[in-house]
């Protein structure tokens, strides 16, 4: 079959149709990869009028809804083809392909042949789109009974500047109705989000947008909770390429690095195959950058909002930074001086004893060094001063295009965004509670946040023969946070007669930059195997300069506020100075071979390899100053130039002892760690339809890893007795999945699956490191004999597309967990947080997710859509003899299991989308939901819940003129607090503070 010559095409015609009626021939042509379709009529009632009558009711409906699908389909034709590029000829994969007035709908493979079964006989209209070129739709394509109808098309992409082609608008967009038959046709259960889905909910970045998936969540604002798994369960990639997390803490990626103006989609795996990372269990993250468009273009953009807290606030803290603060990069104002670098800090001498004694001149020679580094490192502030935070803003630009480069395409991408938001609370509440329901301590809490997000990304892709394709991609984000905060009016029961203060001054400065290189590669004349590879470079860095804390107290004896005795820790005023650099190597290698079954369609056999290799060092140096001094209540006056260091000092005439009148001098805790960590996996996995419609995707993922770290602490290890320690873990697991695909009819699916998996310790969590979590306030102490933990996992899915971009789906999924990884108490006085294995927990749960639009409703609910999904989460862990014994002398009817913590019993998500073609006005209203989760277990106490705070947006977006969009924003309608209390039904606080409403306007120009 000849693809049409896009040379013969005249001025204003830029698709080319081909009609003809041959007798059927079978689906699957030998080394090529076909598709299906049958019909189902469009129903007479819809979805949500079928939920509301209850199960009999929606039961009978569906009876009714499938069944004519089977008398109708003996009766039918099909409709084929390929389509092809206008420009260059090159045939078009990916291209979604429906039949207007049915439910009909497929996608072009990769050698741009497409088939459509089931159609039914008469006159159709046949709707071609994919991004990047024009849409079109050919009519009078007449199908007859157990025939086939050839439909051959060649798009045009919309680089050329030729007549307008109008056509019939749709519902839902060309990359919506994309993504929708990507989904039906996936080997596995997947979600995804397109950047057009993105904008219309005023998703700012790839954590907000996670929040709009069924059963997921997003903690710290960063971090995935998939199905009730915490980010450990769930791996991130970035065009399928492994990110490292820059955060100490956490296992994954922070996905607030990825601003939406970058994504062109947001894939989410429920289910694991071979061809996945092992670290697979609660979901996969595939964040997919926008390539390169066929149409040249350039876009800017421009924007405010205000925030009801923080804008124009003067009662918003700060204080004063570096001169890049609002790149989010510190000009080195925070640094670590040069002079204390890789230097020990002597502790602090008395006097040196007489001239002739031994340690004289060494003692002599530390006062004089210990006075050289206190002063080097100078005095600072170390609270915050009230000042008015500016208007929120934020700026994109991009552009990109498509050349000719030797007689080959050559795509180009270039993106720019700029994003600076402000924050800020008052009257917050921050309380400790032990020993049960007993007040340990309480604070009034006012906090200010600064927080700027730079990125930058260059996507290249070159064609240089018809079947092979070349791309590199170079993606840079920076990420700047600037806490300011005061907590005042404390109590602390350790000292009930006095009153405390704390003040901290916060800077976390993040980088990532990646580099990718890329290759897609077909052989027809092999059979049409193809190859895919794909080498990444990435490096992450997190770096802490100069994080100041100072507590203090007044004891009502005049003598006003101290540091030191009975403050919370850290005692005296600190100032830490941490960095964390980890760089990450990425090899994948995937091979497919389509090959024809016995039945109508394709099979493929998929095998590959993959290789990451990640090396990250972390240096925590924590330098305080130890004593009491009189500071006029102010902490910004407790260093001064006056008493710095070496104040005085006096000789002994007769022996020639120098006693030394020290001022404020610094002291240090030093930590550090380093840690390699090799994954290397081979996979092999099938896809093969077995009878009917029923697939069979199955195959195994061997994969090894070799996991090292070593760390050197300031305290001893509480696991080992040791400073310095060693962690390994060596091992090699087999990783076997088996799903099978149904299609009940040709818009509907049942997908079953089993899958194993795996997930492994972080670096911090197995190096036998103590240091200071400022995020929590406690310590944490990580725990060398960590195990890997090993996951079974089963999952039941029912998928329906009653139209193009409608879904309804509801899936049940169980996992078996050996070797939970959690985190709780190591002590009983809850100073020290620890991770430790469970020996097994269990989670099972419910997912329902609905869309459709309401022009079932009658005409005036046309331009309107609804679209939701509710998740129902159960999971348990069994609690250790010793958190039993520690709690239940203050909790009597504590039951012996919990549930995992960052787990919300239910999560949900509505959305109502207007869409008017004819004003060019979309608007959306959004809310989101998530039930109360353990943030924080607790040994002497209830843990910790994090309590619903329900989301409320709008965003309404207006097209003016050929090139303008004006777009309002209203966020955090509800404005909730977000509390988090000691028990899931409690009114005993832990912290509560909110946000405010924040309200955008923002201006967007395409060229």
């Amino acid at each position: 079959m000849s693809a049409p010559d896009p040379r013969h095409l005249s001025g204003s015609s830029f698709m080319r149709f081909s009609i003809a009626a041959a007798p059927r021939i079978p689906c699957g042509i030998p080394g090529r990869r076909g598709s299906r379709g049958a019909v189902v009529p469009a129903p007479s009632v819809g979805w949500i009028a079928v939920l509301a009558r209850g199960c009999r009711a929606g039961l009978a409906a569906l009876f009714l809804w499938v069944l004519p699908a089977s008398v109708l389909a003996q009766d039918t034709g099909t409709v084929s083809g390929v389509v092809v590029s206008s420009w260059d000829g090159a045939q078009l994969a990916s291209v979604a392909v429906t039949v207007r007035g049915t439910t009909l709908a497929t996608q072009s493979d990769a050698s741009g042949r497409y088939q459509l079964n089931g159609v039914p006989p008469g006159e159709h209209a046949l709707r071609f789109s994919k991004s990047g070129f024009a849409s079109a739709v050919v009519t009078d394509a007449r199908v007859l009974a157990g025939q086939t109808t050839t439909v051959n098309g060649s798009l045009r992409p919309e680089f050329f500047e030729l007549e307008e082609y109008e056509v019939t608008a749709e519902e839902f967009t060309q990359q919506a109705d994309q993504i929708m038959v990507e989904r039906q046709k996936s080997s596995t259960m997947m979600e995804a989000l397109g950047s057009d889905f993105l904008s219309r909910v005023g998703a700012g970045n790839a954590a907000e947008s996670i929040t709009k998936v069924s059963g997921a969540t997003i903690v710290e604002g960063k971090f995935a909770v998939i199905r009730g798994l915490s980010d450990r369960y769930v791996s991130t990639t970035l065009n399928g390429a492994s990110i490292p997390s820059a955060n100490p803490y956490r296992q994954s990626a922070s996905l607030d690095l990825f601003p939406s103006q970058v994504i062109d989609r947001v894939v989410v795996a429920k289910t694991f195959t071979p061809d996945q990372p092992g670290a697979f269990t609660g979901g996969g993250i595939d964040i997919v950058t926008k390539s390169f468009p066929e149409k040249a273009f350039f876009s800017g953009s421009i924007g405010t909002a205000y925030n009801t807290q923080a804008s124009l606030n003067d009662r918003s803290l700060g204080y004063k930074g570096g001169g890049l603060d609002w790149l989010g990069v510190d000009d080195g104002t925070r640094a670590l001086p040069d002079a204390l670098v890789g230097k020990v800090i002597p502790s602090v001498p008395i006097s040196t004893g007489p001239t002739n004694s031994a340690n004289y001149k060494r003692i002599l020679g530390d006062a004089v060094q210990l006075d050289q580094l206190t002063r080097a490192l100078g005095p600072t502030d170390f609270a915050p001063r009230r000042e008015a935070a500016p208007l929120n803003h934020n700026l994109s630009l991009s552009g990109g295009g498509t050349t000719k480069v030797l007689d080959g395409p050559l795509g180009y991408f270039a993106g720019l965004s700029y994003k600076h938001d402000y924050s800020s609370y008052e009257n917050g509440v921050s309380r400790r509670y032990q020993q049960g329901t007993e007040v340990k301590n309480s604070y009034r809490d006012a906090r200010s946040l600064s927080v700027t997000d730079a990125a930058a990304m260059i996507n290249l892709a070159y064609r240089p023969f018809e079947e092979h394709e070349l791309g590199f991609l170079f993606f840079y984000n920076q990420n700047g946070t600037d806490e300011a905060r005061i907590q005042d009016q404390g109590y602390e029961a350790n000292d009930p007669t006095s009153t405390f203060r704390r003040f901290n001054l916060y800077w976390t400065e993040r980088n990532l930059n990646t580099y990718q290189t890329k290759g897609e590669h077909r052989f027809p004349d092999a059979g049409g195997l193809k190859f895919n590879w794909l080498v990444a470079l990435t490096q992450t860095t997190q770096d802490e300069p100069d994080a100041r804390f100072f507590n203090d107290n007044d004891n009502h004896s005049g003598r006003g506020y101290e540091t030191g005795a009975n403050n919370p820790i850290p005692k005296d005023p600190t100032r830490y100075f941490r960095t964390l650099d980890e760089h990450n190597r990425n090899v994948k290698l995937d091979w497919t071979l389509p090959f024809q079954s016995w039945v109508e369609s394709e099979g493929l056999v998929k095998a590959g390899f993959f290789d990451s290799q990640s090396q990250r060092g972390f240096d925590d140096r924590a330098i305080f100053y130890p004593g009491t001094g009189g500071y006029m209540d102010d902490p910004n006056q407790f260093l001064a130039p006056g008493n710095l260091g070496l104040v005085s000092s006096r000789t002994n005439g007769r022996n020639g002892n120098v006693t030394f009148n020290f001022g404020h001098v610094i002291q240090a805790f030093d930590s550090r760690y380093d840690g390699d960590q090799g994954i290397r996996a081979g996979y092999l996995m099938g896809e093969l339809p077995l009878v009917g419609k029923l697939r069979l995707v199955a195959g195994a993922r061997y994969e090894t890893t070799d996991l090292g770290v070593r760390s050197e602490s300031y305290l001893a290890s509480s696991v080992t007795g040791l400073r310095t320690n060693r962690a390994e873990i060596v091992g090699s697991d087999i990783l076997p999945s088996v799903g099978l695909v149904y299609g009940i009819s040709s818009n509907m699916n049942v997908r079953l699956n089993f899958s194993q998996t795996i997930a492994r310790p972080s670096f911090r969590e197995v190096a036998a490191y103590y240091g200071y979590d400022p995020t929590i306030g406690d310590f944490i102490e990580g725990n060398p004999e960590l195990r890997m933990s090993s996951i079974q996992n089963y999952d039941l899915r029912w998928e329906w597309f009653p139209s193009p971009g409608s879904l309804l789906s509801a899936s049940v999924f169980y996992k078996d967990l050996k070797d939970a990884i959690e985190r709780g108490d190591r002590k009983v006085d809850a100073e020290v947080i620890t991770y430790l294995n469970r020996p097994s927990a269990k989670l099972y749960g419910l997912e329902l997710e609905g869309r459709r639009d309401l022009g079932f409703l009658g005409d005036s609910w046309k331009e309107f859509s609804l679209g939701g999904n509710l998740a129902l989460v159960q999971s348990e862990v069994k609690l250790s003899p010793e958190e039993l014994a520690s709690k239940r002398p203050f909790f009597p009817g504590l039951k012996d299991t919990r549930p995992l913590y960052d787990q919300s019993p239910y999560i949900a998500n509505v959305d109502l989308a207007y869409d008017n073609p004819r004003t060019r006005t979309t608007a959306a209203l959004i809310l989101n939901v998530a039930g109360p989760r353990i943030a924080i277990t607790k040994l002497n106490a209830d843990d910790v819940y994090e309590q619903p705070a329900p989301t409320l947006d709008f965003v309404l977006s207006q097209k003016v003129g050929r090139h303008a969009t004006i777009k309002f924003s209203a966020k955090n309608l509800l404005d909730p607090e977000f509390e988090r209390t000691y028990g899931k039904n409690s009114s005993l606080l832990y912290s509560s503070y909110t946000k405010g409403r924040a309200f955008g306007l923002s201006l967007n120009y395409d060229f």
